[in-house]
């Protein structure tokens, strides 16, 4: 209060806005303080998360987000057009005044300057590289490539260039957001004399397609396979079933099936076999499930003994096949099978399996 109540001169503004930032930003820093330390070992407390570490000697280590901002953010053509805006920009701040560049700059300027340099310069020098850094300073790099394109004195050449970014977006976006464009994908593919690989539509790695590839529908089975399993309580009039997870990989997971199960599926107790929830040794236990979904592949995401009862199973023990039939089997797009076991016994049941 003292601070915000001072005279407006350019550094109480200054500390005002410090002050102001701090202290919204404490509602959920100080609750989340733990943050700071597992921040300071991920971004400078040795190899980064790629197993890479700093070398200031690196000419990588200055271009790398700059990289980033032409091979997953801005595609090639947006990034040209931003380094242009800034070469011409800083030409003319030069040929206006050419003695005091920094002093002459307006309030803008400095804004715009400032969101682009010091987010950049923090992250240059954090071990981590993540084009998602980047969003920090994107809508920086948007407005001083406007800005560059509005100072073109040549009417034509500023709405060529307009609308040539405008266009290109577009193409951009619908190759980027519908899975029959393919053919476009692979065009804007291009192999440089150097043997560099370019993508113009800075498709990048975090980038996915609606409907294919490893976003194929054709892998979620895991509400077939519960559907199956409720209808099948249901038919058998039992009031609660177990359903055992033998599985872990992107498609059939313990988070997506209890996602599935959260307020659709009551009766059915899933039992986490893969993650070392449940207690070894695991392989006894199988016998109290009522259902037991295996996943073929994928074994090496399995914890030490889950990945042991799998092979316990693999090796077709006599008593097992006389406990469990393979009562349904799933196919995904990359040739794998969700084998799906239902147990012919009950350890409510007479007769049962000790």
């Amino acid at each position: 209060l003292f601070v915000v109540s001072r005279p407006p001169r350019q550094a109480s503004n200054m500390l005002s806005a410090l002050s102001i930032g701090g202290t919204l930003g404490s509602v959920w820093t100080l609750p989340n303080i733990g943050y700071l330390h597992r921040f300071a070992i991920v971004a400078y407390g040795g190899a980064n998360l790629r197993g890479r570490s700093l070398s200031f000697l690196d000419p990588t280590t200055y271009t790398r987000y700059l990289q980033l901002m032409v091979s997953e953010q801005l595609s090639p053509l947006y990034f040209c057009a931003f380094l242009f805006s800034v070469l011409f920009l800083a030409y003319l701040t030069l040929r206006s005044s050419p003695s005091g560049v920094l002093r002459n700059l307006d309030s803008r300027a400095w804004i715009l300057l400032l969101w682009l340099a010091v987010p950049l310069l923090v992250f240059t020098f954090s071990l981590t590289g993540s084009s998602r850094f980047n969003m920090a300073f994107l809508p920086s790099v948007a407005l001083i490539t406007a800005r560059g394109l509005q100072r073109l004195r040549r009417s034509a050449l500023r709405w060529a260039l307009i609308s040539l970014l405008v266009l290109w977006g577009l193409v951009e976006f619908f190759a980027l957001s519908y899975d029959g464009l393919g053919w476009l994908r692979e065009r804007a593919m291009l192999t440089t004399p150097l043997k560099f690989r370019i993508n113009l539509l800075a498709q990048g790695q975090y980038i996915e397609l609606p409907a294919s590839g490893r976003t194929d529908p054709g892998y979620y089975v895991v509400p077939e396979i519960l559907e199956q399993v409720m209808m099948d309580r249901l038919e058998d009039g039992r009031e609660k079933v177990q359903l055992c997870l033998l599985a872990n990989n992107p498609y059939v997971n313990s988070l997506i099936v209890r996602y599935e199960m959260y307020d659709r599926y009551p009766g059915i107790e899933l039992r986490r076999f893969e993650e070392g929830v449940e207690e070894p040794p695991f392989y006894p236990k199988l016998f109290e499930c009522d259902y037991l979904l295996l996943m073929s592949g994928w074994r090496e995401l399995l914890g030490e003994a889950a990945y042991e009862a799998v092979a316990v199973l693999e090796s077709s023990p006599p008593l097992f096949h006389e406990a469990f039939e393979l009562w349904e089997e799933y196919s995904v797009p990359n040739g794998e099978v969700a084998h799906v076991y239902k147990n012919r016994y009950h350890l409510q049941d007479e007769g049962s399996i000790p």
